[in-house]
């Protein structure tokens, strides 16, 4: 018996400028201070420590899960390949445990996600495949890691990361999925619907909610939606900078221009995502 696999592909938007701008030694040592500290987050969340709390739990994540990372220059994969496991288990529950670790993943996914916007204004953006995959030692192979790329590159198009069609016409496990975020924090999905019935991970409702079923949570919540709100602001003001120091006289002018114009439209949707939910949480952090 096995239970769902989950295979992620996330994108660092704004990677490749950055990379491109490290100029010295100390600018490359601090970046790679930066990706390293990606790395840990990971290793962080899987220590025995952990493991020896879900073994006191009802779910077990690492009975039924091997959880693989792999970090390629600005790609993460986070595979969660289930293990084969010799015990009877009703189809009802093998589908709400595959369920319950998808709840696990992006509640992981969050300090990452933080992470990158408080070190280096840089956003995110991903897909979720449920095909196999396989990640040993930063080599990651297998139909899911395409699907999943394919996800983030066609289909995500903004800063999001989003489902694949594969796993949203899975009716039982998004059933379940539900059930679990109207259980524990009393809300209909953490998953919204976009464009062309593409489905997308809403983390700001996820974060937001922590507030409601923990007010001690509230002081980090607004640490990250302050760092969110800021990131947005700093990436829309850099590109306006850029597209103002255009020369109309540049032979290559409108391809500058409409690249800028592109990358301007994409964080003009995660504005416009932002802002949304801080009319229902706080309209304090409305990005003006």
């Amino acid at each position: 018996m096995k239970l769902e696999q989950w295979t992620l592909f996330i994108d660092m938007l704004g990677y490749g400028n950055i990379n491109g701008n490290i100029t010295n030694e100390n600018e490359a040592k601090d970046f790679i201070k930066f990706m390293q500290s990606n790395v840990s987050i990971f290793i962080k969340q899987d220590n025995d420590g952990k493991k020896k709390i879900y073994e006191n739990q009802e779910f077990d994540l690492y009975k039924y899960y091997d959880i693989q990372t792999a970090l390629v220059s600005d790609s993460l994969i986070i595979n969660y390949l289930p293990k084969e496991v010799n015990e009877e288990i009703v189809e009802g529950k093998r589908i709400l445990h595959s369920a319950n670790t998808f709840f696990i993943i992006i509640n992981r996914l969050q300090e990452y996600i933080y992470n990158c916007m408080s070190n280096k204004s840089i956003l995110i953006r991903g897909g979720v495949s449920n095909k196999y995959c396989l990640v040993e030692n930063n080599f990651a192979v297998g139909e899911g890691v395409i699907d999943a790329y394919i996800q983030e590159s066609k289909f995500a198009v903004f800063p999001r990361i989003a489902i694949s069609k594969n796993i949203t016409n899975n009716k039982p496990l998004i059933k379940a999925f539900d059930f679990l975020c109207k259980a524990i924090y009393n809300e209909t999905s953490f998953l919204e619907k976009c464009e062309n019935d593409i489905y997308y991970i809403d983390y700001l409702k996820h974060n937001i909610s922590l507030t409601k079923k923990n007010p001690f949570s509230l002081l980090t919540i607004n640490k990250f939606i302050e760092v969110h709100k800021n990131t947005i602001s700093k990436n829309l003001e850099k590109i306006q900078e850029q597209i103002n120091s255009l020369q109309e006289v540049d032979n290559d002018f409108e391809l500058k221009k409409g690249k800028l114009k592109r990358s301007e439209k994409k964080i003009l949707w995660l504005k416009n995502y932002h802002n949304q939910k801080m009319h229902e949480f706080n309209k304090d952090y409305i990005i003006e």
